[in-house]
């Protein structure tokens, strides 16, 4: 008795003992849709009329039994089995007296199983057996619609319950409790720029494919995650220390509402306060009333192209959602790809200078009565396709009552970051904003939020220690006004004893000032990883 089985999941093959019947001998296409049929009946059956609604729905009985008996024919010399379909009385049966197994049965048994008993292990049984759609070669076949997507949403649930929310948001971007996952575990791994650009990919997602927003839950979380800023200005406090550099990016705004664009990169080590500058010159651009965009570079999610570019101008779409209405529709099918998601990379060809230009028409418009600012943080994490985007969007804008203002760390670059720093700097009138250290005064204004009535010897330590990073001084003396009875020594142990997201970045922020002053200061804080660095080549900018 020969042992067969069938695959139907992701392609369309029988194996007899062990070996796979070759695509060529499926000769007539018919036959190749009974086998496929009976194997999807339960108990591989059919009546001889049901199979005949199905595989010829014009033919009447009579002019349809004929081509039924030719079909079980070819499908038999095509497995090679003389029993492979069998007519028996009214019913047409599927290898009857053979040992058979079909991977749809075996997909269903699992995952019934894993549903019910909330079994993982099991469900990532059925993963395995999964392995694609049901005949996606037959697509547009009535009969296998309602079947696949069945075992479609069967997979999702599977999927769910393992927690692969990436998957389940790859194969249904309207799930609003994937999306909603993915923001929790971005939020719960200290990446709020990541989770806030998961609320936006889910709001596009909502409208598009539903005509709804996102609930309650989400947005709640979202207004949660933007409050939760770590020493960004509010509104009525001074930023400290950056006088001259608001004074500079006001400079700027006022010469973007005039008609004449300009671009401010914003530089400096970790924890410097450059988002808290970023923070500052929107809030002054919306007291101008500028339309206003601001995206960020988020690591965890890689390199997906054009992310912080899009995240900008999708905040100006949201705003001012009429904009994209009065795109021309070539260009706003690009920017709807954009800010969908849609899998893409760089690779030079038409379809990313048709979101160049589309982008650009954009901003023109956004910018077209009143001024725009465009703000990007962290872009030494962009991937090249933004920076490129980024480049191309503010040198076409040189007309325009546009403000792009960019931040990055100085060092490790890229070499496409490196090059479109001095592309904008030498030929497009860009202005470097480097941030220092705050000052004594400063430092000790700083931390006197946190601790009202500060020793000289607590503000000479904190000061020491931070050595003058806004970061590092609030975190520092946040420690210490938890324990103001205390004393205590301010050393590498207080950063060890911040939590996960805060130790990281106050550790990045030490070491980097480390390096730039006392060499032999710069072993890592218990438990803080160690940075990584990486630098890629690509091709030359476009002009």
């Amino acid at each position: 008795m020969p042992t067969i089985h069938i695959t139907l999941l992701g392609r369309f093959e029988v194996m007899v003992d062990a070996v796979p019947v070759a695509a060529s001998s499926w000769t007539r296409r018919h036959a190749a849709a009974l086998v496929k049929v009976l194997a999807l009946a339960p108990g591989r059956r059919l009546h001889r009329e049901q199979v005949i609604d199905v595989v010829w729905p014009d033919d009447t009985i009579e002019e349809a039994v004929p081509k039924l008996h030719k079909a079980a024919h070819f499908a038999r010399r095509a497995i090679d089995v003389s029993n492979a379909v069998v007519l028996r009385g009214d019913n047409v049966l599927l290898c009857p007296d053979s040992d058979t197994t079909v991977d749809v049965e075996r997909f269903e048994d699992l995952a019934r199983r894993a549903l019910v008993n909330e079994d993982v292990v099991a469900a990532r049984q059925a993963f395995s057996i999964y392995g694609g759609e049901l005949l996606p070669h037959d697509r547009y076949e009535a009969w296998a619609e309602e079947r696949r997507e069945q075992l479609r949403l069967r997979y999702l649930d599977l999927l769910r319950l393992d927690g692969c929310w990436e998957r389940v948001v790859e194969l249904d971007s309207s799930d609003e409790l994937a999306h909603l996952a993915l923001m929790r575990r971005y939020a719960a791994n200290g990446d709020r720029h990541a989770a806030l650009r998961q609320f936006e990919r889910m709001t596009r997602s909502l409208q598009r494919e539903l005509g709804v927003s996102p609930g309650h839950e989400a947005t709640a979380l979202r207004d949660r995650l933007i409050a939760e800023r770590d020493v960004v200005a509010r509104p009525g406090d001074p930023l400290l220390g950056r006088n001259r550099e608001l004074s500079i990016a006001e400079r700027a705004l006022f010469d973007s509402a005039a008609g004449q664009s300009r671009t401010l990169i914003v530089t400096g080590l970790p924890g410097i306060g450059k988002s808290s500058l970023l923070a500052a010159i929107r809030a002054r651009a919306e007291e101008l009333s500028f339309c206003v965009g601001h995206g960020s570079s988020a690591p965890v999610e890689g390199a997906w192209p054009y992310a912080p570019v899009v995240e900008a101008l999708a905040g100006v779409s949201r705003h001012h959602p009429t904009l994209l209405d009065g795109l021309p529709d070539h260009h706003r099918v690009e920017i709807n790809r954009a800010l969908a998601g849609a899998e893409s990379s760089w690779s030079g060809a038409s379809s990313h200078q048709r979101l160049y230009v589309a982008a650009a028409e954009l901003v023109r418009r956004a910018s077209a009565t009143r001024g725009l600012l465009l703000t990007i943080d962290d872009v030494h994490d962009a991937d090249d396709a933004s920076l490129r985007l980024l480049h191309y969007i503010a040198r076409s804008a040189y007309d325009q009552r546009v403000c792009i203002v960019f931040t990055h760390r100085p060092a490790p670059m890229s070499d496409t970051l490196a090059q479109t720093r001095q592309s904008l700097l030498d030929r497009h009138r860009a202005v470097e904003l480097e941030l220092g250290p705050l000052g004594t005064d400063d430092v000790t204004t700083l931390i006197r939020h946190h601790v009202p009535e500060p020793t000289p010897e607590q503000v000479r330590h904190i000061a020491a220690l931070s050595r003058g990073i806004p970061f590092a001084v609030n975190e520092l003396a946040r420690r210490a006004g938890k324990e103001p009875k205390r004393v205590q020594p301010l050393n590498a142990n207080v950063i060890g004893a911040a939590s996960c997201p805060r130790r990281t970045r106050l550790s990045n922020a030490w070491l980097s000032s480390a390096r730039r002053s006392t060499p032999t200061s710069s072993s890592p804080c218990p438990g803080c990883p160690k940075p990584q660095h990486s630098t890629t080549w690509t091709p030359p900018l476009p002009r």
